[in-house]
């Protein structure tokens, strides 16, 4: 578990496994994107603090000094959101975030194990063809032998 981490886009290489389970091909790719707030005001464009002297004031959007602005603002926010290689991912909530986890599953793939080859078993099968040859040679031989004398 990772916390703390700002919106970016984040590579995760696993470089260790479980006996009997490999490791994987390629990285995680996690891209989070943060929070966004769109703030419109709604009366006259405002870009700073209206004064209520008879000083100048900081907007400069034509509102007379001294008038009473309303409070009517607009705000739209786009929430956090996650992909994990390119797939969309669930965020949920933990503390005051509502967006502090990302929930991923990484299956983990057992090895494939090749069946042996070599060792005790090959060597028993060479002796014993080679002892079934010198046998068979020697049959063959005495064979001959034989036929030469009659």
């Amino acid at each position: 578990m990772i916390n703390g981490i700002e919106a970016d886009k984040y590579g995760f290489t696993e470089t260790h496994s479980d006996a009997g389970y490999s490791l994987l091909k390629k990285e995680i790719i996690v891209n989070i994107t943060s929070t966004k707030a769109a703030i419109t005001p709604t009366q006259a464009n405002i870009t700073g603090i209206q004064s209520k002297a008879d000083t100048d004031s900081t907007a400069n959007d034509g509102v007379v000094n001294g008038t009473a602005l309303k409070n009517d603002v607009t705000v739209q926010t786009t929430a956090a959101s996650a992909t994990v290689d390119e797939t969309k991912a669930t965020m949920t909530k933990h503390g005051e975030s509502n967006n502090a986890y990302v929930n991923m599953e990484v299956t983990n793939q057992k090895q494939f194990l090749l069946p042996m080859t070599g060792g005790a078993g090959s060597y028993a099968l060479i002796i014993a063809g080679v002892v079934i040859a010198g046998c068979g040679f020697m049959i063959v031989k005495k064979n001959q032998k034989r036929k030469e004398i009659q």
